[in-house]
């Protein structure tokens, strides 16, 4: 392996797991050293997944037509094809058919390198209109293939990783939540868009950055920070943000080497769309409503009030959405709401 395979094709490969589109750099050096008029990679994974990643503009439309020919092919993993190996040779007819298609798409020469692991398959097509590939080409593909499948398998775990991250996220900036990982001497370590929207930051981009805290509380936080870097099996610890205490931050052990703790911050409780507890429940459009301002916290008093009810009308409603929804009264009515999937929404 010399100098130049180290820089042109396996410092890609390492680096090309991260990158969005992954491996394009890998993909564009193997066009060139190859000479293909169109090199193009395309990832398939679990769940009918596909990226596909192309040197040229006309690398999809080459990579489409090498599979409408080359379909119910069967590709090994781990070698290099050349393209009669994959068309259908069993009918004349046939033959000239499939080579008809490529040639409209400037396909007449191809390599091909099919790679899997862990759930995903990895595919790098070369195609040429007119010249046949050099030995040197099939070299090219021949080193690639024994680090391509580590690669992928890299590829796959964080892909799984940022799947996770982008589920959890999601769902705590829906209920008005977000997390924030913090080192031992308070400094952040991550936070994900929700913790960058309802937390101050400040100015000095880092990394590590700090948030913007009056002295007391920066302090408190160092501190807590210290204690549960020290004490993984520590109770969680309540740090106030600010001087009046509106925002607080609940901090707890990581789970994560290098992480001194977790924190959890939340934005005041929002209303429940009424239009999911109506979809949940069976509830008519006034019931929602009123069930929604219960789940907000207003009396049913003053949820009346200001949907225009009277206080017997509702009365009348709250009877019926308890008994739609099995509540026992309306301490129940409001935990069952806030503890379903309603906030949700």
């Amino acid at each position: 392996m010399l100098p130049a395979d180290l820089r042109e094709l396996v410092l890609p490969l390492l680096d090309g797991a991260r990158d969005n589109p992954p491996w394009a750099l890998l993909v564009r050096n193997v066009a060139l050293r190859t000479r293909a008029a169109t090199a193009v990679l395309a990832l398939d994974g679990p769940g009918r997944v596909r990226t596909v990643v192309a040197a040229s503009s006309g690398g999809a439309a080459a990579l489409a037509a090498f599979e409408r020919a080359a379909a119910g092919a069967a590709l090994r993993a781990g070698r290099v094809y050349a393209l009669d190996e994959l068309l259908d040779h069993s009918v004349a007819a046939r033959t000239a058919s499939q080579r008809a298609a490529l040639a409209a798409a400037g396909v007449r020469h191809a390599r091909v390198l099919r790679v899997a692991a862990d759930g995903w398959t990895a595919t790098l097509v070369l195609t040429h209109p007119r010249e046949d590939f050099e030995g040197a080409a099939v070299a090219t593909l021949a080193l690639i293939e024994p680090l391509l499948a580590p690669a992928l398998r890299t590829f796959a775990l964080l892909q799984a990783e940022r799947l996770r991250a982008v589920v959890a996220e999601d769902g705590l900036a829906r209920l008005g939540a977000a997390q924030i990982a913090f080192d031992a001497e308070g400094r952040v370590l991550a936070a994900g868009a929700a913790a960058q929207r309802l937390l101050p930051f400040a100015a000095d981009p880092g990394p590590p950055r700090r948030l913007a805290l009056p002295g007391p509380a920066a302090d408190a936080l160092g501190a807590a920070c210290a204690r549960l870097a020290a004490d993984p099996a520590a109770a969680p610890e309540i740090v106030a943000l600010d001087r009046r205490g509106d925002r607080t931050l609940l901090l707890y052990p990581a789970s994560l080497a290098g992480v001194a703790a977790t924190g959890a911050v939340r934005t005041a409780a929002r209303s429940v769309d009424p239009g999911v507890l109506r979809a949940l429940h069976g509830l008519s459009a006034r019931e929602a409503a009123l069930a929604s301002a219960l789940a907000a916290g207003e009396s049913l008093g003053e949820a009346g009030a200001r949907l225009g009810l009277t206080r017997e009308t509702a009365r009348n409603y709250s009877k019926r959405i308890f008994a739609k929804t099995g509540a026992a009264g309306q301490p129940d009515l409001v935990r069952a709401i806030l503890t379903g999937v309603a906030p949700f929404a």
